[in-house]
Parts: C-alpha cells; structure tokens; sequence
C-alpha cells in the first residue's frame, strides 16, 4: 500500500509540474497531445518488453540450475 501512495504522490508532482512548465500548451494542441501520449506509451512498452526479456533470461537460469542440481 506504501508502495501505491509514493507512486501515486509522485506522479501528481510530476503531472503539476508537467503543467505549470507548458504542459497546458501541448494539451491544447491535439498534434503534440498525440505525440506526447506515444511518447508515454513507448516507454510503457519498452519497460514491458525488457521486464519480459529479463523474466526468460531468469527462467533459463533456473532451469540450468535445476539441471545441474539434478545431476
């Protein structure tokens, strides 16, 4: 739960700040509003992607290390 409230106190900092520093004029534009919800998703994507790259590397360990504590 400590977890959820740190997340969730940071990202509404980081949104204020995000709109006092310009971010009112990218929302109002609907070409950088596209282009600043890709830029979002993208990185979504990325730490998704590297997080499921990082999960096989780890259960082809394991599987090794079964192996050998088989033999």
């Amino acid at each position: 739960m400590s977890n959820f409230i740190v997340a969730f106190i940071a990202s509404y900092v980081a949104i204020t700040v995000f709109l006092i520093f310009g971010g009112y004029n990218i929302l109002n534009n609907i070409f950088l509003l596209i282009g600043f919800i890709s830029l979002v998703l993208a990185i979504f994507i990325t730490a998704i992607i590297k997080l499921y790259i990082k999960s096989e590397e780890l259960e082809k360990r394991i599987e090794e290390l079964e192996k050998y504590k088989k033999d």
